[in-house]
């Protein structure tokens, strides 16, 4: 305070001592701070250029709403002679008023605001810090009284990512009645459809799997009921539910999705020896990666039951060489395991895959 007293000029003075205050107030010595802010309030006073005196005193009222001293900024803001800053103080106010939880009072201060587009601002602010407090028919209500249509647009979508957020929420917590309700309120469609994707989830996680299917199956976008449906298949596969799980998969309208999907199911299939039905769910997958993916896998599970014939076999296949070396590593693997020695005819294979690799 002392070398901020011996400032020359006026405005630096101020804002020092606003600043010196802010962080008194900041630390809990409330009377010392505001004793320091009548300091620079005086100081301010004494400044001559008017466009200069506001940006201070903008400044102390800012500050002063920051420390919780929200009658004393607005006297300040209320105070200063120019609308550009006026507007400025009263805006931050409100912002830190809405922040504080004092929803009526930060509407009251934003209407104070002459500027359209500073008001608009405020209250897409405001309708935000309503939204995550939970009161979104009050948010619902401030939004939608923005006059600009790209703030409003961004509370609204604010508004829906909340409610998106509590119902995914709720699903994990088991409520999925109060979920679906939740997510039924949502008016942005891509935030709706995400919010029942993941109530979708819960379900499959839950066991309750035809409901799954039929939430899955409400949502509107292509993108989110094919990440439900993989997943629900995904469930259903780990609960030994193949059948079903397939019947899943086929509802997936993504080509890389639903193929991705058959790989997990036919790896499954054999980590429980079901061996036949594993290799014809992969013969089924179109995109060459995943299909080689859940021959390497299956090959794997048959080495690790010894059938090391089934395994060699599908090196006839024309697998890529990455996924040709992998299931080579598991036979070999497999041998050394069950103590058997490696027969001439995968050691022949092992050997012309490795001479391939060195040739490219």
């Amino acid at each position: 305070v002392t070398v901020a007293g011996s400032i020359y000029d006026d405005s630096k003075k101020a804002s020092a001592l606003s600043d010196i205050a802010s962080e008194l107030a900041k630390a809990g010595q409330t009377q010392q701070a505001l004793q320091i802010f009548d300091k620079a309030f005086s100081v301010a006073g004494s400044i001559s250029f008017d466009f200069l005196k506001a940006d201070t005193l903008k400044d102390i009222a800012v500050e002063l709403a920051k420390a919780g001293q929200f009658d004393d900024a607005l006297n300040v803001a209320g105070s200063i002679c120019t609308d550009f800053y006026k507007d400025w103080a009263f805006r931050d106010i409100a912002s830190e008023l809405a922040k504080a939880g004092q929803f009526d009072d930060a509407l009251n201060v934003a209407g104070f605001i002459s500027d359209n587009d500073d008001r608009d601002g405020t209250l897409n602010v405001i309708a935000v810090e309503l939204a995550e407090a939970g009161q979104f028919d009050k948010a619902f209500d401030v939004a939608m009284s923005i006059y600009d249509d790209s703030y409003k647009a961004y509370a609204l979508s604010e508004i829906a990512s909340a409610l998106r957020d509590i119902a995914s929420e709720l699903a994990k917590a088991g409520q999925f009645d109060k979920a679906l309700t939740v997510a039924g309120s949502i008016s942005d469609d891509s935030d709706k459809a995400e919010a029942l994707k993941d109530i979708a989830v819960e379900l499959a996680k839950a066991g309750q799997f035809d409901k799954a299917v039929t939430v899955a199956g409400s949502i509107c976008t292509d993108f989110y009921k094919d990440l439900a449906f993989r997943d629900i298949a995904v469930e259903l596969a780990k609960a030994g539910q193949f059948d079903d799980a397939l019947n899943v998969a086929m509802s997936i309208y993504d080509n890389d999705d639903r193929d991705d999907t058959l790989r997990y199911i036919a790896s499954e299939l054999a980590k429980t020896g079901q061996f036949d039905d594993a290799l014809n769910v992969a013969g089924s997958i179109c995109t060459d990666f995943y299909k080689d993916w859940a021959f390497r896998d299956i090959a794997s599970e048959l080495a690790k039951a010894g059938q090391f014939d089934k395994a060699v076999n599908l090196l006839n296949k024309k697998i890529d060489p990455y996924y040709t070396a992998y299931i080579l590593i598991s036979i070999h693997q497999g041998y050394i395991e069950s103590n058997k020695k490696i027969d001439d005819n995968c050691k022949g294979l092992l050997e012309d895959i490795l001479e391939s690799y060195h040739k490219n």
